[in-house]
């Protein structure tokens, strides 16, 4: 199993640039900024602030040029110099405000932004850097009145289009976000970000070609962009063309060739060729250029197990377990080498590791309980299944598989049943299980039912809600005391927006199956969007008591809990919603904008990086313009 890193484009902040003095040094300096020779730039400055000390425009740009070097302390000391000549000069509290904002001093930041308005309110930047501000803040919905005005008063404002998309999309209208992207294309059909972006859209919305197209015309704009290479060689690589991903990759070492991250995207796409030799030669590169590369370890560990190079593998796992011993993933790995050498012992030892760094993760359990099936110690192999089952209640594969081990116990009745949850599920293997050995258990209403049910999984899976809420009808007249029915049946009707029907039908899932999680949080999704915020927070903390290890309870009570600005609470729940689901992107993301409230930024920034590792698109905007 191989893990995917992601890189996105990100939404930054505009700067005003360069005031005019005519002097011979003083435009040398501006020539040196333009290009980006921040160093002699600075020293052209200095010498000419020694002729001139009463320059307000010297020390601006000199606090350009700082600021491009990361000496934020610099910048803001000529910004302020350069107010104190002029008190008027509102392109200095505008750079002077992006930085305070980037240093996640927003107090001091959205007051240069406000004296800027004042000063000049027809300058569009002062509303687009306000709005990024307010973006920061969590504060979206403000954010995107100051983008519009951005807007208003300069309509071809690119960076403010892409803002109020990204602030749009973050409250969760991607649709939205894209519409004003392909508004921004209309206008300036040159703007790779605005494609490269609309495509981050798409990709998140599954719709992989439109993000593929989007990408591909990114780059016909900037064809040397690493990054777009970067994004094209991974939805290729999703969408099956691990030649073309292997294509970008090889342009992106073109332009950069000591990019550890490029070698292993291609190993990536070599990896499912397959080609394992072409994966241990890239991962090995990569590793040469990344000393601690985690995924690349992993990754060429895989590819050695493929080619039996087992105590290769077992070296690599190892050395991955050694950088981060408190990631699953290489542990996972390891324990499927050891099974593979028939080290059973080595592999349990190594699987109850994994499940203790993330109890709430189904298929570790799964993958455990196999290993015990094979060595044929079935009782212990139910229990990890079973419990695996109680993580994850949607998964087919798990009952037909609790089946076969019940039916190996001679436990017939129970390896029936297993078998109809697993059919209900779509199972076809279930299905010739139930043919062959359950005609006694199973009633011809009982199949008809469940046939019913499955129809109805289809219809609403296609998005004919209609056909499916008629179909959950009928089964629930031929299986009225089946749980499932009833939740999949509130499931269509939260769908549309028949909120308090769905409540209704999450009630008699509940009165059926007290204990079935998903129709609690289900019902407390329903409640809150009924206004019914109490209530719903009462059934998040009723999940939670039920199955402490479900992640989505504690992220859920957690976004309830920001709302009602009960921050210490939030950031708790946050942090046991990542304990059960270490993955878990919104999580992170969520619990860094709570640290930045409370002025933990170091905190704030290692949740950010962790979201962007796991490919979450904001979170890479919100890493350099908080942690740079």
């Amino acid at each position: 199993m191989k893990k995917i890193s992601f890189l996105y484009y990100f939404y930054s902040l505009c700067s005003t640039i360069f005031a005019q003095t005519d002097s011979p040094l003083f435009q040398e300096g501006i020539q040196l900024l333009v290009k980006r020779q921040y160093k002699e730039a600075i020293v052209s400055f200095d010498k000419f602030i020694k002729q001139s000390p009463e320059s307000a425009d010297a020390y601006y740009n000199r606090g350009i040029a700082y600021v491009s070097l990361g000496k934020t302390a610099e910048a803001i000391k000529d910004y302020s110099k350069a107010i104190s000549i002029n008190e008027k000069y509102t392109s200095a509290y505008i750079n002077r405000g992006s930085v305070y904002s980037a240093n996640q001093q927003h107090d001091l930041a959205l007051k240069d932004f406000n004296k800027a308005i004042e000063l000049s309110p027809e300058k569009a930047e002062s509303y687009n850097n306000r709005g990024y501000l307010y973006s920061m803040q969590n504060k979206h919905d403000v954010a995107i009145k100051d983008y519009n005005k951005a807007i208003e008063l300069n309509p071809k404002y690119e960076m403010a289009y892409i803002n109020k998309a990204f602030s749009i999309s973050f409250l969760g209208d991607r649709k939205a976000a894209i519409e004003i992207l392909s508004e921004l294309i209309k206008i300036n059909p040159t703007s790779e970000n605005a494609y490269f972006n609309r495509g981050l859209e798409y990709e998140a919305m599954d719709e992989k070609h439109k993000a593929l197209d989007d990408y591909t015309k990114g780059l016909e704009i900037t064809p040397n962009d690493v990054k777009a290479l970067l994004y094209r060689s991974k939805i290729r690589d999703h969408l099956g063309d691990d030649i073309g991903a292997i294509e970008d990759c090889r342009k992106a070492l073109l332009v950069d060739p000591n990019n550890p991250d490029v070698y292993y995207f291609r190993a990536q796409a070599e990896y499912d060729l397959p080609n394992y030799l072409a994966v241990v030669d890239d991962c090995t590169r990569a590793i040469e250029l990344k000393k601690n590369y985690y995924e690349a370890y992993v990754l060429r560990g895989n590819a050695y197990d493929y080619l039996t190079h087992y105590q290769s593998a077992l070296k690599d796992y190892s050395k991955a377990i050694e950088i981060k011993p408190d990631e699953v993933e290489a542990f996972l790995q390891r324990a499927i080498a050891k099974a593979a050498k028939k080290d059973f012992v080595g592999a349990l030892s190594d699987l109850t590791k994994a499940i203790s760094l993330k109890p709430g993760d189904a298929s570790l359990y799964l993958q455990r309980s196999k290993i015990k099936f094979a060595n044929k110690n079935y009782k212990a192999s139910l229990d990890d299944v079973s419990a695996c089952i109680l993580l994850d209640p949607a998964v087919a594969g798990n009952y037909y598989f609790r089946g076969v081990i019940n039916d190996s116990l001679k436990n017939k009745k129970e390896a029936c049943n297993d078998m109809m949850m697993a059919y209900n599920r779509k199972s076809e293997d279930a299905y010739h299980y139930l043919k062959n050995n359950c005609e006694k258990e199973i009633s011809t209403k009982a199949f008809k039912g469940a046939d019913l049910e499955i129809q109805g999984l289809e219809k609403e899976g296609k998005g004919l809600y209609t056909e499916a809420l008629d179909l959950y009808n009928k089964a629930i007249e031929l299986i009225p005391d089946t749980f499932h029915v009833y939740y999949n049946r509130g499931k269509v009707k939260r769908r549309m927006l028949d909120y308090k029907g769905a409540i209704d039908d999450y009630n008699k899932t509940l009165k059926l199956n007290p204990k079935f999680v998903d129709a609690i949080v289900s019902r407390a999704v329903a409640k809150g969007y009924l206004g019914d915020s109490l209530s719903a927070k009462q059934d998040y903390l009723l999940a939670i008591d039920v199955q402490p290890t479900y992640a989505m309870s504690y992220y859920n009570l957690a976004m309830m809990q920001a709302e009602s600005r009960e921050t210490d609470k939030a950031i708790d729940n946050c942090s046991l919603a990542i304990k059960y689901a270490n993955n878990y992107v919104k999580a992170y993301m969520a619990r860094g904008e709570l640290y930045l409230i409370k002025g933990e930024k170091e905190k704030a920034c290692d949740d950010f990086k962790m979201a962007e590792k796991l490919g979450n698109g904001a979170a890479i905007s919100k890493r350099i313009s908080t942690c740079n």
